[in-house]
């Protein structure tokens, strides 16, 4: 964030609201802190046992990163971990919001960098995964810090330039090692730098080498290890292997959050070689997508649906804990609760709508949608929850503060066939996900 962003009266606003909402935060931890381990959070808790002192003598079913820094706050804190865990994400989100203002600011006027900056630091759903020990927390911070220095390097001359770009490709690396799936948007990346980096094309190429060689450096100690425990190139974690024949050899899609049945198919390839695995799901998965190409596409229309439909992954953990243990979720399991969640999302849809059909700039904007269509594609091959839109959750944020940050006669001069295509293509959104919006507030 530059100098004049640290010292303008907006960032000053923002700056006092972040810490008034921090205490506000830290305040609701007895309740939000202390929700029991289901599924990913088990799985984290569990694999950050010894992360650090096995890391070389294991496979990692997931991304390394984040169990290693459960572990090292395990180390630090000792039987009190959990909850120090959880207070370091509420820290890490505040420190979030500043940097999707400081993103906001390079493209918009600071009074739409400062909605955007409220925002982030009030959304329901951004703010609930800093009481859950999931990874997308820990994620945003290395990603945002990678698109603030991406645009920095991409506007820079010089030295610097490429200094940007070397840091930029650090922070990429270290985002994939919380979040692996991350590592497939670098294409886009690149196509996005040759886009617009106003330069010659030696110097795109050389700022291309650049950015890819520092991403590689923590990703290549990854695949280094993977490839002596395993004998196969694989970049960073095991389970997208197992996670392709899963979702291409059921009659319904897996990890969906309004699915009806938890059940998982049998491991058709027993092998304990990970490498033959990988090779025998792979091949069962094809096979299956070129028999059912139609049961193919239903899976893909369903996961996609899924992907933007109105959900808070505390949901489901607040509302399927037993309140006699834990008294003080009783209150986050009446409808209110779920109101203010689904609301707050369906708001942000329509105004990051309208924010990125008046918005003028193309730098950001292109950026966004290929963010936007790559966890799209993603989650129609193979994903599927909502937990994956965070990734380009703080992008949709600022566009909602920069259709907020509009003044009157900007508003005014705004083609209405504009706003119009907007609001039906939002109330299309409402009729696609309503059956998951009733299942949610019933």
């Amino acid at each position: 964030m530059d100098s004049k962003a640290k010292l303008s009266p907006h960032f000053k606003v923002l700056l006092g609201i972040v810490l008034g909402s921090l205490a506000l935060k830290l305040l609701l931890m007895p309740s939000l802190g202390n929700l029991p381990l289901r599924g990913d959070p088990a799985m984290y808790w569990q694999n950050s046992v010894n992360a650090l002192a096995v890391y070389f003598s294991r496979l990692d079913y997931q991304a390394p990163l984040y169990p290693i820094f459960i572990f090292l706050s395990r180390t630090l804190f000792g039987q009190h971990a959990l909850l120090a865990v959880k207070i370091e994400q509420v820290l890490i989100h505040s420190l979030e919001v500043i940097l999707v203002y400081a993103l906001a600011a390079r493209f918009f006027p600071r009074r739409a960098a400062l909605a955007a900056g409220i925002i982030a630091c009030f959304y329901p759903e951004l703010v609930s995964f800093s009481y859950l020990l999931f990874s997308e927390t820990f994620f945003l911070a290395f990603f945002l810090g990678f698109v603030i220095l991406y645009f920095d390097g991409l506007h820079s001359r010089g030295p610097r330039s490429f200094g940007r770009m070397a840091l930029a490709g650090v922070l990429y690396g270290l985002a994939t090692l919380v979040r692996a799936g991350n590592l497939y948007f670098f294409p886009l990346t690149l196509l996005h730098l040759w886009i617009f980096g106003k330069r010659p094309g030696r110097e795109k190429l050389a700022l291309s080498l650049v950015l890819t060689l520092f991403l590689l450096l923590p990703v290549s100690v990854q695949t280094f290890k993977n490839y002596r425990l395993a004998g196969c190139f694989i970049p960073v974690d095991t389970s997208p292997y197992q996670t392709l024949y899963k979702h291409h050899n059921l009659s319904y899609p897996l990890n969906m959050d309004f699915r009806g049945c938890y059940e998982s198919p049998p491991n058709p390839c027993p092998d304990p070689n990970i490498c033959e695995q990988k090779k025998c799901q792979t091949a069962k998965a094809l096979a299956f997508i070129k028999a059912h190409p139609l049961v193919e596409l239903r899976h893909a229309v369903i996961k996609v649906i899924n992907l933007y439909s109105p959900n808070l992954r505390i949901y489901r953990i607040i509302f399927n804990t037993d309140t006699a243990q834990y008294p003080n979720l009783k209150i986050f399991q009446g409808r209110w609760f779920r109101v203010l969640g689904s609301s707050a999302y369906l708001i942000l849809v329509l105004l990051a709508m309208l924010g990125l059909a008046l918005s003028k700039e193309r730098e950001l904007k292109t950026f966004s949608l290929f963010l936007i269509a790559f966890y799209t594609l993603a989650c129609a091959i193979a994903l599927g929850g909502t937990r994956y839109r965070m990734a380009f959750l703080p992008f949709l944020i600022i566009y909602a503060g920069a259709f907020l940050g509009l003044t009157r006669p900007e508003l005014a001069a705004a083609r209405r066939w504009k706003l119009l295509l907007c609001f039906l293509a939002w109330v299309f959104f409402l009729y696609v996900v309503f059956s998951r919006l009733v299942l949610i507030l019933s």
